[in-house]
């Protein structure tokens, strides 16, 4: 239930954001006349091309026109973004037989300031479960990525290697316990039908401690991956 509410916010953020574009009408020597099809510009502005590709413009924010058509190539401004995403993990404890799953559900909001670096908060909810017991989980953290290809229109393939810490409690049989996660990733995020929403893919070690209760502390350790949708936008 908590993964669907995250999709459905993802996906109503996705339909609010527009691309911003122009059409080039007609051409002589240096030049042009442009027609608006997307975005506001105004007499005197100048508008520069970037590095990836001749339709890759730098516009300034502003709000769009709503229109539906002419957005091919573009995916809009990039400087926020909030998703969700849903993980599966197994890890087997050192020295132990017991293999424990975790399942969690997750919540994003953070920032991209273009510099090929992104960073943001979390939220998550998860159930443990191995060993003849299972446990419910809530915590909080921060993630980071860094993107090898700067993550702008219309660029909507990005790789990525990045890693995401949380703490919080989990509870199991009336007893509390504190976790600790590490999960360092490699990720592709793939803007779909040139969209600012893109569907994201991680994989990597999962390290997570809990101690508390009786049973002292204990680490677990083992491969992860999850999917998720993330919307970008301009920025409240």
């Amino acid at each position: 239930m908590l993964f669907k509410t995250l999709l459905a916010i993802v996906a109503l953020i996705g339909l609010q954001s527009q691309a911003q574009t122009l059409k080039v009408v007609k051409v002589k020597g240096k030049r042009a006349i442009v027609e608006t099809v997307d975005g506001n510009i105004t007499q005197g502005q100048t508008l520069k091309v970037g590095g990836g590709g001749s339709d890759d413009l730098d516009f300034p924010d502003s709000t769009s026109s709503g229109k539906s058509g002419g957005a091919a190539g573009q995916t809009g401004p990039r400087n926020n973004f909030i998703g969700g995403s849903a993980s599966y993990s197994s890890a087997k404890t050192p020295g132990s037989s017991t293999t424990t799953s975790v399942m969690s559900a997750s919540a994003y909001y953070g920032w991209n300031p273009g510099n090929k670096m992104e960073y943001g908060a979390i939220l998550n909810a998860g159930s443990v479960s191995g060993g003849g017991s299972s446990s419910t989980s809530f915590a909080a953290g921060g993630k980071f990525d860094y993107d090898f290809t700067n993550n702008k229109a219309p660029v909507d393939g990005i790789l990525s290697a990045g890693a995401e810490a949380t703490y919080g409690q989990a509870g199991s049989g009336g007893q509390n316990y504190s976790q600790i996660s590490v999960f360092p990733m490699a990720s592709y995020k793939w803007f779909i039908l040139k969209t600012p929403t893109c569907v994201r893919a991680d994989a990597g070690f999962k390290f997570t401690q809990t101690s508390g209760g009786s049973g002292g502390s204990s680490t677990d350790s083992g491969l992860a991956v999850q999917v998720g949708l993330f919307t970008y936008f301009g920025g409240f």
